[in-house]
């Protein structure tokens, strides 16, 4: 069994209290959608049979129902299921 795991990716931060300015902020918040993008694109090209994400995979307080859908848009597109 082949199994991916990863935790705390905090999607949707907004680096609100972050050392650097807006700009990067927002850079740094696309990263990681991408990386996320990258770790799915991974799973699939790797044949995993299970992606565990522990803590929390969205910045709670931040959440907005575009991050849900781009992360449901992600599963749908690359995995053979969304549990």
């Amino acid at each position: 069994m082949k199994f991916i795991h990863t935790a705390d990716l905090h999607l949707g931060s907004s680096f609100a209290s972050a050392s650097f300015d807006k700009d990067v902020a927002k850079i740094r918040r696309e990263e990681l959608f991408t990386s996320f993008e990258k770790m799915i694109k991974d799973c699939k090209k790797l044949d995993v049979d299970l992606l565990l994400i522990a803590g929390d995979l969205f910045e709670e307080s931040l959440i907005k129902a575009s991050d849900v859908k781009r992360v449901i848009d992600v599963f749908a597109k690359k995995c053979r299921f969304l549990l």
